[in-house]
C-alpha cells in the first residue's frame, strides 16, 4: 500500500521516504508549465526564472504559486517581491490552509518552533547548519529542538546530515527572521556568542587538518562550513574576538591555499592581520594563532613582496615549539626570514642542515627551508643551486604523506627543470605531481599541471604527447580567475614551432603576450601577486 502524508504513519512495517526538493532543472519546468497554464504567452527570460526558482529552495507548493502570479506580475517582479514572500505568494483563489506558503509554516511544528529560539538563531546563518550544530548551539530544550530538527528538510550529500534549505536565503530564512519576537536583540546577541563558540572549537580541531595524510576528507568538511565561517569571521572582527579570528582565519587560509584562491587569502590577510598582531593567545589557541600567522605571512610574501610585519610580529611573538609538524616547521623558518641577508645567508644554511638541540636531525625543518632556499638562490641568478636546493626538498619532505606539500615540491623543482631544459626530470616530478592531485581538495588542476607536461614533453622532442596533454589542459573544467591564466601557457605556439609552422606559432605568441599584458593592466600591473601565482 501507498499512502502519502506530511508525516509517517509509525507502523512497524512501515517504510518511509523522504521526497528530496526539486532540482533546480525540474523547478525550472514546473514554473514554466504552470506559467503558461496561468497565462498563456507570458514572457519567460531564463536567467530570470531559474534565479527565482533558485529562491524558492525547490519547494513545488512555492514554484506553483509564484507561477500563478504570472497574471498580474512579471517574471522579474515577482522575483523582485520575494522579499516578502509571505505576502506574495497567498491569496488569489480561495484555497484551504494546507495551500499557501505561510500557512504550511505557521500551522506546523516548523512554524512554532521557526517563531521561537531555534528556528530564530538558525535563520541567521548564511547556510545549512549540520544537525549536530543546532542540537548543540540552539541553547533549546530537547522538545524543542525535536520538533525543529523533524520538521525541516535533511541533506545527506556533505559528510555529515545537514539542515536544508536552512539557513540559506529561502523560504525558511526569512520566515523565522520575520517571525521571531521582538525585542530579542539579547537573545540574538547569544546566538551569535554560541555561534563563535562552534566557531572556535572547529578552528581547534582543523586549523591544520589539510596538511595531514588525510586532506581530502578535512577539505570536505571544511568547504562545506565556508560559508558559516566567512560570516563567523564577520561576527569575531565586530567584536574582537580574536581566539574566533585566530580560529576562522587558520581554516579559511589553508582552504584557499589549497585552491590557490589567492585574492580571497590576500584579502584575509588585510583584514585579519591588524587584530592578531595583538593578540596574546590563550594555551588552548597558540597553534591555531601559529597556523593563523603562518599562512597569512606566507600570504604577504607570495603577493605584494617581503611586506608581512604584522604577520611577522604575530608569528614571532608565539611560544616556541619543536618543528615536528608542518607549521611549527614552517613557523621557524618564516619567523627567520628578517635574519636571512646576504652575503653569507649562514641563518638559512643553518636551517637547511636542519640540525636541532644535541645535533638531532629535523627533516622536516631542512626540507622547508630548503624550499625557501630555492627561491633564494634563483633571486641571485644561481639557478644551479636553486635546483640543488629543489631537489633536497623533494628528498627531504618525501616522507610527509601530504598531497599539498608534495604538490608544492614537485611541480616547484619541475618549473626549475623546464627553465633549464631539463625535459626528461621535469617530466618526471611533474606526473608525481599529477598522482597527487585527486587527494587534494577536490582534485582540480589549479597550478595547470598538465599544461606544464606539454612544455616537458616539447623538450623531449614528444610532440605528439605534448599536444595529446595539451588537449586534457583545456577540456579541464578547472576553474580560472581570470583571462591571464590559460591552460595552453604558450603550448600552443610552441607545438606549431616545433613542427615547422613558424609563421603561425609566431601568431599564437603575439596573441597569447598581448593577452598577458591586456589582464596584467586590468590587474593593474601587480606583477607581485603574478610571481606568487606561479
Amino acid at each position: 500500500m501507498l499512502a502519502t502524508s506530511r508525516a509517517p504513519l509509525g507502523l512497524t512495517s512501515e517504510a518511509v521516504y523522504a521526497l528530496p526538493e526539486l532540482g533546480l532543472d525540474i523547478s525550472v519546468e514546473l514554473f514554466t508549465q504552470r506559467a503558461r497554464a496561468a497565462r498563456p504567452g507570458v514572457e519567460l527570460p531564463p536567467d530570470a526564472v531559474a534565479g527565482l526558482c533558485r529562491h524558492l529552495d525547490g519547494l513545488p507548493l512555492a514554484v506553483e504559486l509564484a507561477a500563478a502570479r504570472v497574471q498580474v506580475l512579471s517574471v522579474p517582479e515577482i522575483a523582485r517581491r520575494l522579499g516578502d514572500r509571505f505576502a506574495l505568494l497567498r491569496g488569489g483563489v480561495q484555497v484551504c490552509r494546507s495551500v499557501t506558503a505561510r500557512c504550511t509554516r505557521s500551522w506546523s511544528g516548523a512554524g512554532t518552533c521557526l517563531r521561537r529560539t531555534p528556528g530564530r538563531r538558525c535563520a541567521r546563518c548564511p547556510c545549512s547548519p549540520a544537525v549536530s550544530a543546532v542540537k548543540r548551539r540552539s541553547g533549546s530544550s530537547a522538545r524543542m529542538r525535536c520538533c525543529f530538527l523533524s520538521s525541516w528538510p535533511v541533506s545527506r550529500c556533505s559528510p555529515s546530515p545537514r539542515l536544508r534549505p536552512g539557513c540559506g536565503s529561502g523560504c525558511w530564512r526569512p520566515y523565522g527572521v520575520q517571525r521571531g519576537p521582538a525585542g530579542g536583540g539579547g537573545r540574538d546577541e547569544e546566538a551569535v556568542g554560541r555561534f563563535l563558540a562552534w566557531a572556535r572549537d572547529f578552528g581547534v580541531a582543523y586549523h591544520d587538518a589539510l596538511f595531514g595524510s588525510d586532506a581530502q576528507a578535512a577539505w570536505e568538511r571544511i568547504k562545506a562550513e565556508q560559508d558559516n565561517l566567512v560570516l563567523a569571521l564577520r561576527h569575531a572582527l565586530a567584536r574582537t574576538d580574536n581566539p574566533a579570528i585566530a580560529a576562522v582565519t587558520a581554516v579559511l587560509a589553508s582552504l584557499w591555499s589549497t585552491g590557490t584562491s589567492f585574492p580571497r587569502l590576500a584579502a584575509l590577510a588585510a583584514d585579519t592581520g591588524p587584530p592578531l598582531s595583538h593578540y596574546r593567545p590563550e594555551p588552548e589557541y597558540v597553534e591555531v594563532a601559529r597556523t593563523a600567522a603562518v599562512l597569512g605571512t606566507a600570504t604577504v610574501f607570495m603577493g605584494p613582496g617581503p611586506r608581512a610585519v604584522r604577520q611577522l610580529v604575530t608569528l614571532r611573538r608565539l611560544p616556541p615549539a619543536p618543528p615536528d609538524t608542518l607549521m611549527r616547521a614552517t613557523a621557524i623558518v618564516l619567523s627567520a626570514v628578517p635574519e636571512i641577508r646576504p652575503p653569507g645567508y649562514d641563518v638559512l644554511r643553518r636551517l637547511c642542515e636542519g640540525e636541532g638541540e644535541g645535533g638531532s636531525a629535523q627533516p622536516l625543518l631542512s626540507g622547508i627551508a630548503e624550499c625557501v632556499a630555492c627561491y633564494v638562490w634563483e633571486f641571485e641568478h644561481d639557478i644551479d643551486r636553486a635546483l640543488v636546493s629543489a631537489r633536497r626538498a623533494v628528498a627531504g619532505l618525501a616522507a610527509v604523506d601530504n598531497p599539498s606539500v608534495q604538490l608544492m615540491v614537485h611541480s616547484r623543482l619541475s618549473e626549475l627543470c623546464l627553465r633549464t631544459a631539463r625535459g626528461e626530470e621535469a617530466y618526471e616530478h611533474l606526473q608525481a605531481a599529477l598522482k597527487v592531485l585527486p587527494r587534494l581538495g577536490d582534485g582540480q588542476d589549479y597550478i595547470s599541471i598538465r599544461s606544464l607536461l606539454v612544455l616537458a614533453c616539447l623538450q623531449r622532442g614528444e610532440t605528439d604527447e605534448a599536444e595529446d596533454w595539451l588537449r586534457q589542459a583545456e577540456s579541464d573544467n578547472t576553474p580560472q580567475e581570470d583571462d591571464f591564466y590559460r591552460p595552453d601557457l604558450g603550448g600552443r605556439a610552441e607545438i606549431a614551432l616545433a613542427r615547422g609552422l613558424t609563421e603561425v606559432g609566431l601568431g599564437l605568441w603575439r596573441g597569447a603576450v598581448e593577452r598577458m599584458l591586456a589582464a596584467g593592466s586590468l590587474r593593474g600591473g601587480d606583477s607581485g601577486s603574478t610571481r606568487g601565482r606561479s
